[in-house]
């Protein structure tokens, strides 16, 4: 919660601790993004407002690759009832390995995947095309940066590209999980905004 709220406060969120962690073994429990159906409503609490973060030992998978953590985005209030049974953001528990945190930011993949609980695409979801990640101030990326390369411009054709190149140092990029950036990760104004108006809107 303290690295949350440190990475969070200065994007003007924050998140109050309401119930204690559990440690669950039900090796039958797959972690699939498509079978976390089988578990989450068991284990989900609070209403719809309320952030539940789920570690898992078993490998994160999405369409069979790994990922390191994922989540839900939020619903208006009409689908809300329906998405709280597996409402929530999951991790990786080898995110939380001393060795590994020597290399990646498990501080930046929570808040990546928090962003996501709080309605935030990727910077690449939609690569060059005219929508991009649907947020006026972050620039156009054809694919996800997994390193700190700044020269990277996989869309050169787009005006704000031709000055600055892909959004690497942003949260909702890939390459949060090196440690070795040297540029702090952050939110533009245009998906704090985001961030803020589903919160109101939602909730």
């Amino acid at each position: 919660m303290d690295i949350l709220n440190a990475k969070m406060a200065v994007h003007g969120f924050s998140f109050r601790l309401k119930g204690a962690t559990r440690r669950i073994v039900n090796p039958d429990w797959s972690t699939s993004v498509v079978q976390r159906f089988e578990w989450i409503p068991k284990l989900r609490e609070g209403e719809y407002k309320t952030l539940n973060v789920f570690t898992v030992m078993r490998p994160l998978s999405y369409d069979g690759l790994p990922i390191g953590g994922d989540a839900t985005y939020p619903e208006p209030p009409e689908g809300q009832a329906a998405a709280l049974p597996i409402d929530g953001v999951r991790l990786d528990q080898k995110m939380l390995n001393p060795i590994k945190q020597q290399k990646y930011s498990v501080e930046n993949a929570l808040v990546h995947e928090v962003g996501h609980w709080l309605n935030l695409l990727h910077t690449f979801e939609f690569g060059c095309s005219e929508f991009g990640d649907w947020i006026e101030d972050t620039n156009w990326e054809a694919e996800a940066s997994e390193t700190c390369d700044f020269s990277k411009n996989t869309c050169p054709d787009r005006p704000a590209n031709q000055t600055v190149g892909d959004p690497v140092n942003n949260l909702m990029d890939y390459a949060i999980y090196d440690k070795s950036c040297g540029k702090p990760f952050e939110f533009t104004d245009g998906q704090r905004y985001v961030q803020g108006n589903k919160v109101s809107s939602s909730w």
